[in-house]
């Protein structure tokens, strides 16, 4: 795993890995043998993302494993959506928008290991603010970069204020009614199935708190969500059959 990318990249791959696992899991008719293997795959991706050193990967994973022994394993019960996507949204207000100095920064800077401002972070995010209110409804068009500041071309470091830099208000809310919708179905589906995915998606918007990238995995994880009563149908159906099939 070590070798497939450094630094904030890393998550992006660790991310599908876990939901992957999780999904083993979640079909295997031998319960003790697939927590095993979680609990291999959960160390192997915690070692990989501290020797890779990406403070924003390690809390992104972390949040990602504990949910699933809590919510998953232990509780066998369904992650309260509306609440993770509550606090979601009210730390992108308070912290990226309003950029607010308060105990919110100061907590979640220590638990990353850095400085207030998120390694600069804070101040890309206070000029893609500035250059999204002079075009808010279309944005600027795609670009490799759109903030002109220390002597160089960089991006906004969060998905949100990107989408919004190259697309406006209309990128942006289409992707937020298309997660939507997805996280919606998602209600039908049962709570190991249900709550990979929900994890699997979150964990990438947590990571586009920090970065500006989105990987083609997370649309993956979209059709998931839309099919999951169906999917959750073909692994009863598979249950079944390995069940009553003749030796």
């Amino acid at each position: 795993m070590y070798f497939l990318g450094t630094d904030n990249g890393m998550i992006g791959n660790l991310i599908p890995f876990i939901f992957f696992v999780c999904i083993y899991v979640f079909c295997d008719k031998n319960n003790s043998r697939g927590l095993r293997l979680f609990i291999v795959a959960s160390i192997i991706s915690l070692v990989t993302i501290i020797i890779v050193g990406s403070a924003t990967g390690l809390f992104v994973l972390l949040i990602q494993l504990a949910f699933t022994v809590i919510y998953t394993i232990l509780k066998k019960t369904k992650i309260p959506y509306r609440l993770a996507i509550g606090v979601y949204c009210a730390f992108f207000i308070l912290v990226i928008v309003l950029n607010s100095n308060s105990y919110i920064i100061t907590f979640v800077s220590q638990i990353l290991g850095r400085s207030g401002t998120f390694t600069g972070r804070s101040t890309l995010w206070a000029k893609a603010i500035e250059e999204i209110a002079q075009r808010p409804l279309f944005g600027y068009g795609y670009s490799g970069g759109n903030i002109n500041i220390w002597s160089g071309t960089y991006s906004s470091h969060n998905m949100f204020l990107e989408m919004m830099i190259q697309g406006g208000v209309f990128y942006l809310a289409l992707f937020v009614f298309v997660t939507f919708v997805a996280i919606k179905r998602l209600r039908k589906a049962s709570v190991a199935l249900g709550n990979s995915i929900f994890l699997g998606l979150y964990c990438f918007l947590l990571k586009g708190l920090m970065e500006t990238e989105l990987s083609e995995i997370y649309f993956i994880l979209l059709i998931f969500a839309y099919y999951s009563k169906k999917i959750d149908v073909q692994f009863q159906n598979y249950k079944y059959l390995y069940m009553n099939r003749k030796d």
